[in-house]
């Protein structure tokens, strides 16, 4: 914006928007007013001689002396990009490729906690060990690492005047190496950087992990949680469980789970957390209840619909307790049963042509011991049946009271709520995991 004028300039809005990318040049006499507009002197005030005008408008020796000029000579201007303050806050994020495939524990605070958090806010909060940066509250992630392993941060930076900066980078620790990359290039620190790939090369047993912090010449502009404590390990076994007979549900068994899916979703699962889990029997062994069909059909455990058998939900403790006598589970292993049937909820129409909801599953918090049934669909979902053996881990619900913190059903996508979209576990279930008995 440039005006000429013989007397005072008077500039005013409604608005004024400071981050504006806009300048100022001013050339006459008297000075720039920003303010209460004045009202517009007379009109013939304005008719000036042209002579007269340009004589006035030409800067006085003095003017001159005072006029900030660039190096061409002529009048500088001011920008308001040159009023912005020194900013800088550094946020890190995965691809999406790390939580599908369970690469590593990444763990931030939700975007909308404050709305599906049901306990207390301020213990969630602390979890994520917040400080502040340029005035702000900032909840550093949780990551998870082990010995050996790098892993790869996404950067995403906020600089208001990125060239005044001398330094991004992390602070030292002994336990872990950075390199800051810009696609395959190596730079010195997060100022051009894209990525940081960090690589751990000692555990810390803390529960409470390690924070590190990011620091822009020397203030706080960001930092992660790291946990890394010594990984641990499980066997499994998983058995097919025949109710009809003549192998027809293992059968419809094996069709619905492979090895190779069992093995990949407990690695996706349960890698986060640094937990390893070996799968003894390749092929699942079968735990026979034919014997039981009859009676259980008779005291109303199994049920027939249109189109399957299921088990009532209100009675899955009988149908628990039969499985219970025909096998004995080791204590010290995970024991992973799969059945061929739904758990329902009997609609109040009845069994026949009766409306249902599927329960998602049944197994007892803490014991050791996960059951794998059907979904609504008749099918092994897999997501449900990691679901299940962290129940047997000692994992709660999402939304149970009793969880460390409880959040409202449905909500989000951690592998404890009842979402159909499972893809992730938080850093307090990691811990929580790593306290059971049998782990080695």
């Amino acid at each position: 914006m440039s005006d000429i004028a013989q007397n005072d300039i008077n500039y005013y809005a409604k608005n004024i928007n400071t981050y504006a990318g806009i300048s100022i040049n001013e050339t006459g006499k008297q000075g720039v007013f920003f303010g209460t507009p004045e009202p517009a002197p007379p009109i013939e005030n304005l008719q000036q001689d042209t002579a007269q005008d340009t004589a006035d408008n030409t800067p006085s020796a003095s003017d001159q002396a005072t006029t900030p000029q660039n190096e061409s000579g002529t009048t500088s201007t001011t920008s308001v990009d040159d009023e912005k303050p020194k900013k800088c806050i550094i946020e890190f994020s995965v691809k999406n490729k790390v939580i599908n495939d369970g690469t590593f524990g990444f763990d931030t605070i939700p975007s909308n906690y404050n709305t599906i958090c049901e306990s207390n806010i301020q213990d969630l909060e602390n979890e994520y060990n917040p400080f502040e940066v340029e005035s702000e509250q900032y909840f550093p992630p949780w990551v998870s690492i082990r010995v050996g392993q790098t892993i790869i941060l996404q950067l995403n930076k906020t600089f208001n005047k990125k060239d005044e900066y001398q330094s991004v980078a992390f602070e030292e620790h002994n336990d872990f190496s950075y390199r800051y990359m810009k696609g395959s290039t190596e730079v010195t620190d997060m100022i051009e950087a894209k990525e940081v790939h960090i690589t751990c090369s000692a555990n810390n047993e803390s529960p409470d992990g390690t924070l590190i912090k990011v620091k822009a010449d020397g203030a706080d502009a960001g930092g992660i949680n790291i946990w890394y404590p010594t990984p641990k390990t499980i066997d499994l076994q998983w058995h097919f469980v025949e109710i009809t007979g003549n192998d027809k549900d293992r059968s419809a068994l094996e069709d619905k789970l492979k090895i190779r899916h069992l093995l990949s979703l407990l690695e996706k699962g349960l890698k986060p957390s640094l937990i390893d889990i070996n799968v003894t029997n390749n092929v699942a062994t079968i735990v026979d209840i034919t014997a039981e069909n009859e009676r259980l059909k008779r005291e109303r455990v199994i049920k027939k619909s249109d189109n399957h058998h299921y088990i009532e939900r209100e009675m899955k403790q009988d149908f628990v307790a039969t499985i219970r006598q025909n096998h004995n589970a080791p204590n010290n292993i995970v024991t992973l049963y799969l059945v061929n049937r739904s758990c329902l909820i009997t609609g109040a129409m009845g069994e026949e042509g009766g409306r249902y909801q599927v329960v998602a599953g049944f197994s007892p918090t803490g014991t050791g011991i996960a059951y794998g049934i059907l979904d609504g669909e008749q099918k092994l979902r897999h997501t449900a049946i990691m679901h299940e053996v962290m129940h047997a881990l000692g994992l709660r619900h999402t939304f149970s009271r009793q969880a460390v913190h409880t959040f409202a059903d449905k909500k989000t996508k951690n592998y404890m709520d009842y979402h159909e979209t499972k893809k992730y576990t938080w850093k307090w279930q990691w811990a929580k995991l790593h306290t059971y008995q049998h782990l080695q």
